[in-house]
């Protein structure tokens, strides 16, 4: 199965627990290969099959509270 990297800018994360959150819901949905969030560069960088849209993941991420934009 072909995978993507989406990489994305993400607002309004101030610590550790924000970057924890985002990780722990992402963590939980079956499409989602691999997180990795960072909120000391604001960035985030998800991985999930090929056919899974950049919108479908900031969706998610909007949903906890953050603003992602694809970078």
């Amino acid at each position: 199965m072909a995978q993507i990297v989406h990489k994305l800018k993400i607002e309004g994360m101030t610590c550790g627990g924000c970057s924890k959150r985002i990780n722990t819901v992402l963590s939980g949905v079956s499409w989602v290969i691999d997180v990795d969030i960072s909120h000391e560069s604001s960035n985030g960088y998800v991985t999930t099959p090929s056919d899974v849209s950049v919108d479908r993941v900031i969706e998610m991420i909007n949903s906890t509270g953050y603003q992602a934009i694809k970078i």
